[in-house]
C-alpha cells in the first residue's frame, strides 16, 4: 500500500504471510510487517528560499522478513539403529533402535528487524549527491542449540531452540559528482 500526499509526504505499509512445512502445524504461518516514511523537503516553500538543494529527502523504514531455512522435521522425534547390539536365542544377533533427535514442536520462524532512517540530497543542479543512512538490524528467534547438556548414557543431545540473537548497526554514506 503506497500513498503520497502532495507528493512530498510519502507512506508504504506492506504485509506478507508465508506458510512452511518445516514447522508443526501450530506454527507453520509467519506474519512480516513493514512500514517505511519520506519526506520531500525540496518541495518546503522553507528550504526552496535557501536555494541550496536541488533535491532533499528524509526517509525511515522498518520491517520484518521471516527465515525457514532449517533442517527439515525438527519438530518430530527422529529414530534410527544404534551402534550396540544384543543377543537373543543364544545366536541371534539384534541392533537397537534408538531416538536420534529429541523433538522440539515449538520450533518457529527466525524473524530479521530491519529498520532504517537515512536523507538524499543533490546540490548545484544535481551535481554533487550525497546519501547518508544509519541502519540497525535485529535478527531474533535464531534456531541454536541451548547451553546444558543431557547425561551421556541416553544417547540423546538436546534440540535446537529460538533462543539465539544477534544485532548489527552501522552508518552509510555515498557521495557522488
Amino acid at each position: 500500500l503506497n500513498y503520497a500526499l502532495k507528493n512530498k509526504y510519502l507512506f508504504e505499509a506492506n504485509f506478507r504471510a508465508d506458510a512452511s512445512s518445516r514447522f508443526a502445524e501450530a506454527n507453520r504461518w509467519g506474519y512480516f510487517p513493514g512500514f517505511s516514511v519520506g519526506w520531500r523537503l525540496i518541495d518546503e516553500p522553507f528550504i526552496q528560499n535557501l536555494g541550496l538543494f536541488s533535491n532533499l529527502k528524509l526517509r525511515a523504514s522498518w520491517g520484518q522478513t521471516g527465515n525457514d531455512r532449517i533442517d527439515e522435521y525438527q519438530y518430530l522425534s527422529s529414530f534410527g539403529f544404534g551402534s550396540t547390539t544384543f543377543i537373543t536365542n543364544s545366536s541371534l544377533e539384534n541392533k537397537t533402535l534408538t531416538e536420534l533427535r529429541i523433538a522440539n514442536p515449538n520450533v518457529t520462524w527466525e524473524v530479521a528487524n530491519q529498520s532504517n532512517i537515512g536523507f538524499d540530497a543533490e546540490f548545484l543542479d544535481g551535481k554533487i549527491q550525497l546519501s547518508a543512512e544509519y541502519f540497525y538490524n535485529l535478527r531474533t528467534n535464531i534456531l541454536t542449540y541451548r547451553n546444558a547438556s543431557v547425561p551421556v548414557p541416553t544417547g540423546l543431545k538436546l534440540p535446537r531452540e529460538n533462543i539465539g540473537k544477534v544485532a548489527n548497526q552501522g552508518f552509510e554514506l555515498q557521495a557522488g559528482y
